[in-house]
């Protein structure tokens, strides 16, 4: 649970290169090194700040015991100033309640400074705290003075004696009340004006001694030796490393234990020796508290205020005050902490020794999970995006998946087939006994494959060939089975496609090989019949004859073309035609064909349709399929051809049926008869070559080939709707076009005379010696000279000879021995600019083939003399003939 949690967490951390334009695969090792580092970074700044957090803990629990340790000195400190203090003041109070009782008792004597003085000098022997007891008298003349000596007590003679009266603590000390004691700040003794040396620092108590009367007798003095009390100070720190201060009120040190910094408001040369210039920082705080601890980069300081006399006079009037500070340095502190550190750092660095063990197996671990799960990822993208279509059920059939494929090729969403049996795909083109050999070969642990036709949700039967398989866990159990189904309509559509190709290629190659020689013959008889008709002027019968032979020359040459177009070989000629009268006119033309039992209705909208089309090729579609009608109507009774012309504005499923075609307005021309119909087994077959239900001899199986394959030439389509009995609808629909003036053909040529030349000469070249002859003769009696070549290289060398007279060449383009393409850029090194007409017998691949330009003029054979007049007299005289 713990490794699928990281792997959800760490994944974005591996997976950028999944999301960019370009993944590298990365080796496992470099893997397991990204999972090791993910995994250990996070850990160790995790384990830095819980070490830190250690750290912190117990370093402010080590600071806070040096706290308290610090605080009980300076409270043990304190205690036994204040102690001491208090013992001193005692001590003066008891010897001056002695004076005055001895004095009362003595008063008058002879012996009474003896019995004081000695009495003074055991109390100094004994107590062996004082440096000098001193009784001075209302004069401020010392009357008795014991110096401690080392501790063995001596009464100094009179005569050295000193009078004090104008020393500070004299003058503090005359004003005091009975009972009063003047305390001296805690300094070094002072002899002769001179510090003395070695330092004896003291503290100065006094108290006036009063008779029974209430005079005052004079001042008792106590010199108390402080090096007692500074040696107590710091007894009670002891070998501590902390270090003990006591300072006094402005910050000098009395006590520290490096002795240099002491007494400084006593020495000259050590003014500038107080804390605060030490501890500048430290100072401002402790200066303004009575007690309290402060940290700062400098270290710890714990410090209290003492007043240990409180209410005693002093020299300035003020309470008698010291400060104890308890100080450990930045370093003292360091070191202080160096064990915690050392805790931390260990700690810290076995937990990341262990989490980095860890990490590295969990990322081997990681790295092995999330091959898997890529793998096993790739295999559902596989599964969801195959085109095939994927279907997965368990040992019984019944269903628990299916991707996306599966719900395109067959309509059913995955909810409405899972959890159900795949039969309800069954279409019952299937047998029960092709289910059981396919059940009998899946249990036996083999896969089964096969062609299968199922139906879709809509009711409709598809072709598909099935591979199923079972899945075996790791047993060898079979715990479920896996299909992937492809559907074969697309490609029985293509395999149907390609033998209709080749069917095509098969008649276009055939039609190819005749069009030449058909079309020269052709060619040759029309050029007769034209001669034919200027010399049978004025005999209406046998002109008669005459039109009638040329006028199936000219249908002969339309089936021609029709072939060539259904082939896709022939030139097509297209130009705007406004199909109205064009439409009616061709009706009328083949109205003669049909017979007279059958009634011909044509339906010709009033609307302006134009269409860009082949004249002739549109004429021929309208007669086969008007043939077709008439033959199949031989039977039935009141038979009815109904021609239509129409506008069809394409819906949706227009378009779904034909995807190949753009446009969306179509001029729609229908040829409807109620004869026998066609079998719906049929309908899928009428439009390929050859095929037909006709009697032998009846048809050839090339009429509605061809008029298929002229639609597809002129971008349009073709439907056709039949029912048996009830008769038959083929609908064309050619796309709508918007000409300019000018452009439209005119639905019947009507030439009088052809265009007549002024003497030109023409080069005349064509293999065919007859052709030749006759269109001769056609152009001298067009008023035209004419030499003439059977070839190419004939053709060249004519033209060499009469280069100077020759105006135009008319040019066969495909010959023996030398093309006409070849011929004439032979001549147009010699004449560059001189003027060709190429005419051809053949398809268009072959002018194709033969690399004519575009911007030649090409004519077809058998062609028109008229437009062959007309096209002469435009390239002699660039003049268009309209």
């Amino acid at each position: 649970m713990l490794s699928g949690h990281l792997f959800c967490l760490l994944s974005g951390m591996y997976d950028v290169a999944a999301n960019s334009r370009i993944r590298l695969k990365m080796p496992d090792n470099w893997g397991r090194v990204h999972y090791f580092a993910a995994i250990l970074l996070p850990a160790i700044v995790l384990v830095s700040a819980i070490a830190w957090l250690i750290y912190c803990v117990e370093a402010n629990s080590r600071i806070n015991l040096q706290v308290e340790r610090n605080m009980g000195t300076i409270a043990l400190q304190k205690k036994g100033i204040e102690q001491e203090l208090s013992r001193i003041t005692s001590d003066l109070l008891y010897l001056s309640r002695e004076v005055e009782l001895i004095v009362q008792l003595r008063q008058g004597s002879d012996d009474l400074n003896a019995i004081l003085a000695g009495n003074l000098a055991d109390f100094a022997s004994t107590k062996k705290l004082y440096d000098q007891v001193r009784l001075i008298d209302n004069d401020g003349m010392e009357r008795i003075r014991i110096n401690a000596n080392g501790g063995h007590a001596g009464i100094v003679p009179d005569s050295a004696l000193q009078s004090k009266k104008d020393r500070y603590y004299y003058t503090a000390a005359s004003g005091l009340a009975h009972g009063e004691i003047y305390v001296s700040p805690l300094d070094l003794n002072v002899e002769h004006q001179v510090v003395e040396v070695p330092y004896k620092p003291v503290i100065r108590l006094a108290t006036p001694i009063f008779d029974q009367r209430g005079n005052r007798l004079g001042i008792l003095m106590l010199n108390y030796l402080g090096q007692h009390l500074l040696d107590n100070f710091a007894a009670v720190n002891g070998s501590a490393l902390t270090e003990s201060y006591l300072l006094n009120r402005d910050g000098y040190w009395l006590y520290a234990r490096e002795h240099a910094l002491e007494w400084g408001f006593m020495l000259n040369d050590r003014q500038s020796f107080q804390f605060q210039h030490a501890h500048a920082a430290a100072w401002h705080a402790i200066s303004g508290t009575e007690s309290g601890q402060l940290r700062n980069d400098d270290g710890l300081y714990c410090y209290t205020v003492i007043k240990p006399l409180a209410g005693m006079v002093t020299t300035n009037g003020t309470a008698l005050s010291w400060r104890i500070v308890a100080y450990d340095s930045a370093s003292r502190l360091h070191e202080l902490l160096s064990d915690t550190r050392l805790y931390a750092l260990l700690w810290g660095g076995v937990s990341i020794l262990l989490i980095g063990i860890i990490a590295w197996f969990l990322a081997v671990h990681l790295v092995r999970e999330k091959r898997e799960h890529a793998k096993v990822r790739k295999l559902s993208q596989a599964i969801e995006q195959a085109g095939e279509s994927i279907i997965i059920t368990d040992r019984w059939g019944i269903v628990e998946y299916v991707n996306p494929a599966f719900t395109e090729m067959t309509g059913y969403l995955p909810e409405e087939i899972i959890n159900n049996n795949p039969r309800i795909l069954s279409s019952g083109k299937q047998d029960r006994r092709f289910y059981e050999q396919m059940w009998d070969t899946l249990k036996s642990g083999q896969s089964w494959q096969g062609r299968i036709v199922d139906r879709k949700k809509d009711g409709t039967l598809f072709p598909a060939v099935l591979t199923v398989s079972p899945i075996f866990d790791a047993s060898q159990v079979i715990t479920h089975y896996i299909g992937l189904q492809q559907n074969l309509q697309a490609y029985e559509e293509l395999e149907a496609r390609f033998q209709q190709a080749q069917k095509m290629e098969a008649i276009g190659t055939l039609v190819g090989g005749i069009a030449h020689d058909f079309n020269n013959t052709l060619a040759g008889i029309t050029g007769n019949l034209f001669l034919l008709k200027r010399r049978a002027s004025g005999q209406p019968e046998l002109l008669s004859r005459i039109d009638s032979i040329e006028t199936l020359s000219q249908r002969a040459s339309g089936m021609i073309q029709q072939l060539l177009a259904f082939s896709r070989r022939n030139i097509i000629s297209k130009q705007p035609i406004y199909l109205p009268p064009f439409i009616k006119e061709t009706v009328r033309l083949h109205e003669v064909s049909i017979p007279a039992s059958i009634k011909f209705n044509v339906q010709v909208t009033s609307e302006k349709l134009y269409v860009s089309a082949d004249a002739n090729q549109l004429q021929q579609m309208l007669l086969n399929l008007v043939n077709n009608a008439r033959d199949a109507l031989e039977s039935t009774i009141k038979p009815v051809i109904t021609v239509e012309l129409r506008r069809y504005e394409a819906d949706q499923k227009f378009c779904d049926r034909h995807q190949y075609t753009d446009a969306s307005e179509f001029a729609c021309i229908t040829v409807r008869d109620n004869g026998s119909g066609i079998e719906a087994e049929h309908l899928n077959q009428i439009f390929e070559p050859f095929f037909t239900t006709k009697e032998v001899d009846r048809g050839t199986g090339l009429g509605l080939a061809m008029v298929y394959g002229s639609v597809q030439s002129h971008g349009g389509a073709i439907e056709v709707e039949s029912e048996p009995a009830h008769g038959t609808a083929f609908h064309i629909y050619l796309p709508l076009i918007r000409p300019k003036d000018g452009e439209l053909l005119s639905s019947k040529k009507a030439e009088d005379e052809p265009c007549q030349g002024h003497g030109e000469t023409i080069l005349l070249v064509d293999d065919d010696s007859t052709l030749v002859t006759t269109h001769r003769d056609i152009l001298q009696g067009m008023n035209y000279k004419v030499v003439v070549a059977n070839d190419g290289i004939e053709a060249v060398r004519q033209f060499r000879l009469h280069r100077d007279e020759i105006s135009l060449v008319i040019l066969d383009v495909v010959m023996p021995g030398m093309s006409g393409v070849d011929a004439l850029k032979q001549m147009r090194a010699i004449t560059p600019h001189i003027a060709c007409i190429f005419t051809t017998g053949y398809d268009r691949m072959k002018v194709i083939q033969c690399e004519v330009s575009r911007s030649e003029t090409v004519l077809a054979k058998p062609y028109d003399i008229y437009e062959l007049s007309r096209l002469i007299h435009e390239k002699l005289t660039g003049i268009s003939v309209e």
